[in-house]
């Protein structure tokens, strides 16, 4: 069984709830001036639901891209990072390195570079997805 879809599936739930929530605040949508439209067109349209729904959404992507970093046992338990090493993620080059050859300074070092990449990603995120409440008025 293709079970290559499996992260988004074991996720669907919370961004589910993100996306949910986030569709209940409408006030981007009265703020923007979409509420009493007459004439719509599809950039209109689009760029009004761009102004309700991209916060929420823009959350639902930091969630799956930080999901990305914790693939771990799908990959070890199925393929254990081979052939040849070609299904390597970072967390089981670093479990290997640690635990298998016993290299604790260099899988120190990669376990500590994955901790520092998930934080610059989730602070970039955050800045753009403020920079972004704050361009709306919200």
């Amino acid at each position: 069984m293709d079970d290559s879809h499996r992260g988004c599936v074991e996720n669907h739930p919370i961004h589910g709830a993100v996306t949910t929530g986030g569709a209940a605040d409408d006030s981007a949508f009265t703020v923007g001036g979409c509420a009493n439209r007459r004439n719509w067109s599809l950039a209109a349209f689009l760029a009004c639901q761009a102004a309700v729904a991209g916060p929420t959404l823009l959350i639902a992507a930091m969630f799956r891209a930080l999901d990305a970093f914790r693939i771990f046992d799908l990959v070890y338990v199925l393929t254990g990072g081979g052939p040849a090493d070609s299904t390597e993620v970072l967390s089981t080059l670093t479990y290997k390195n640690l635990f298998s050859a016993l290299q604790f300074d260099y899988g120190s070092a990669l376990s500590t570079a994955m901790f520092v990449t998930e934080i610059l990603i989730a602070l970039g995120f955050g800045i753009f997805l403020l920079q972004k409440l704050k361009a709306i008025g919200q």
